[in-house]
Parts: structure tokens; C-alpha cells; sequence
């Protein structure tokens, strides 16, 4: 049939090509006993129009030949549920409030629109790093589903699993809770990094606004440095959920610098008063709360630092107690 065989020649320029010859053999042996099982029911060969209504209801050749390429996607359909819930926390935790500030600002604060003429341009910081945290996440996710095709973890699972009496291992880095830390690690760094610049851009009020002598930068640096590094440490464990000696020694250090760089940032008023400001009272109450604040919330992070560096001391020994020491000679 020389339709038939153009037809295939359409089909075959689209298929992948080690495998053409194979696939277009068999669309070939479909298509002939659909057309022989339609003769065989009229008594008679299949007309011309009848074989053109076949191919018609198999669909363009580009169609056809694109059911037996390979189904490749950044993100397949096992974990795009959860990066779609990753995504909807980054909005609630980091882009609503984000908004509703500067909608505070822009609504209630004269002197803020004042300093800040393009409204729309003051969300460029926004801008900038919901687009940058969108990146970084559906990159982690693109690493994880990429590693879940490699490793065929997926395939590998079977009914058994359903009565399998649970056992979960100490060892095991709860996959939720990684998440979890990723999406507040990913917040805070950035709110911390601002539009990629220090602290000392941000202006509170006319009279207040964010400063740092050097040595404080490089405090703000270090704590930045650390933010990221805990970010890794939290996409290392989404990606391989295992406590090892190794990693659980490298959490330790990192907790143990934070909790060190934490007890120095103590002392350090994170803002203060411009000096020949209006309304010195008011200013100066406001610039207390703040600092107060920021006290609380450093006390509050040394607080959970030194308990996951004790939970860390205790992981890691028994580690060291349950490994085989292999004896040699």
C-alpha cells in the first residue's frame, strides 16, 4: 500500500534513530492488520478513502513517532506534587510577608514614598530573589529526580513494601524535615542578602537606619557563608537521607562556628540612632525594640545550634560504636 508506506517514511524521520527500524517495523505490522481485519469484515479489500481514514484516526506521524521517544521532563509527575508545595511555602514565608511590608510602607509611611518615587521599582528586590530562590529550588528538584531515574528507586519498589512491618533507622535524615529546612534556610538567606549587598542599604525610618563598622561585616559575611553552607547540608540529606561519621562531623563544626559567630554577634546593636533626627524619643524607643529583637532571635538560634550540636555528639558516637572494626593480618 503506498500510502502506508509514505505514511511510515513520515513516522520513521521522527522516531530516535538506533531504534527506527524496529518501531517502524511494528507501527508497519499494526497498521497492516488493522487494514486486513477491516477487508476481512467487508469481504473486500479496503479502498483508498478507507485506508486514508486509518491513518487519520492514528494521528499526524510527528504525534505518533513522539509516543516512542523517550518522556524526559525536569521535574517528573512522582515529585512535582511536593516542589509544588515547597514553592507555595516560599511564597508564605518569604513573598507575602515581603509584600505586605512594603505594602505597609508605601500605604503608611510618607516619608518612605517619598524617598522611593518608582513604587513599582522597589520591587525589584523582590524580584530579584523569589526569582533566584525559584531557580535554586527547581534546580534541587531537577537533582533529585534525576538521581531517582538513575538509580531506578521508583521501579525498584513492589507490593512486599505495603505489609513490610516499618523499621525506621536512626540513620535515616527525615526527608520532610530536609525539605523543610531548605525552604527556611533559602527564606532567611534571602532576607539576610538583601538585593546581593549588606544590611547597611536597608533604612528603617528617616532617623534610623542599619549600620556595621567593617569588623561587623565580616560577621554578616561569615553568617551568610554559613546560611548556605546549611543549605547544602540540608540538599545533601534531601538527596542521600543517610547520617554518616563524616557528615554528621561536618554539621557539627558548622553548628559549633554559628553558635561561636552568635555568641560575638551578641553585643553588636544591629541599628542606631542617626544623629539630628526628628522625634528623638519615639526614634530612639523604636531603634531598642529592634535591637531587642534581634538579641532575642540570636539567643533563640544559639539555643537550637547548641542542641543540635549535642543531638549531633550523641549521633555521631553511635556511629563510632556501631561500625565494624575490620582487623587486618
Amino acid at each position: 500500500m503506498e500510502l502506508l508506506d509514505r505514511y511510515l517514511r513520515e513516522v520513521t524521520q521522527w522516531l530516535p534513530r538506533k531504534q527506527s527500524s524496529d518501531i517502524a517495523a511494528e507501527i508497519s505490522a499494526d497498521l497492516q492488520a488493522e487494514a486486513e481485519e477491516q477487508a476481512h469484515g467487508l469481504g473486500r479489500p479496503v479502498s483508498r478513502d478507507e485506508e486514508e481514514a486509518i491513518l487519520t484516526r492514528w494521528g499526524h506521524p510527528m504525534l505518533v513517532a513522539s509516543r516512542y521517544q523517550p518522556q524526559e521532563s525536569l521535574i517528573g509527575p512522582a515529585l512535582l506534587p511536593t516542589y509544588h508545595f515547597v514553592l507555595k511555602v516560599l511564597s508564605l514565608v518569604y513573598v507575602l510577608p515581603w509584600l505586605f511590608v512594603w505594602m505597609w510602607f508605601a500605604i503608611f509611611d510618607p516619608s518612605w514614598r517619598a524617598s522611593h518615587p518608582d513604587l513599582v521599582g522597589s520591587l525589584q528586590p523582590l524580584a530579584f530573589n523569589a526569582l533566584f530562590l525559584f531557580a535554586l529550588v527547581t534546580g534541587i528538584f531537577a537533582t533529585v529526580e534525576r538521581r531517582h531515574r538513575r538509580e531506578a528507586t521508583l521501579e525498584a519498589w513492589t507490593a512486599r513494601d505495603l505489609t513490610a512491618t516499618p523499621s525506621r533507622d536512626w540513620r535515616d535524615v527525615s526527608r520532610a524535615g530536609s525539605v523543610l529546612e531548605i525552604v527556611i534556610g533559602l527564606a532567611v538567606i534571602a532576607w539576610w542578602s538583601g538585593l546581593a549587598g549588606s544590611p547597611s542599604s536597608l533604612v528603617v525610618d528617616d532617623a534610623i537606619r542599619v549600620t556595621w563598622t567593617p569588623l561587623e561585616s565580616g560577621f554578616y559575611w561569615t553568617l551568610l557563608a554559613l546560611m548556605v553552607a546549611a543549605a547544602g547540608m540540608s540538599t545533601a540529606n534531601l538527596v542521600r537521607p543517610k547520617w554518616t561519621g563524616r557528615r554528621l562531623r561536618l554539621q557539627a563544626a558548622l553548628d559549633a562556628i554559628g553558635g561561636l559567630v552568635v555568641c560575638l554577634m551578641l553585643p553588636i546593636a544591629l541599628v542606631q540612632v542617626v544623629p539630628g533626627g526628628a522625634d528623638g524619643d519615639r526614634v530612639a524607643t523604636l531603634a531598642r525594640w529592634i535591637n531587642l529583637s534581634w538579641r532575642l532571635s540570636l539567643v533563640v538560634a544559639g539555643v537550637v545550634l547548641a542542641a543540635r550540636i549535642v543531638l549531633g555528639i550523641v549521633r555521631l558516637g553511635r556511629v563510632d560504636r556501631e561500625t565494624p572494626v575490620v582487623a587486618v593480618g
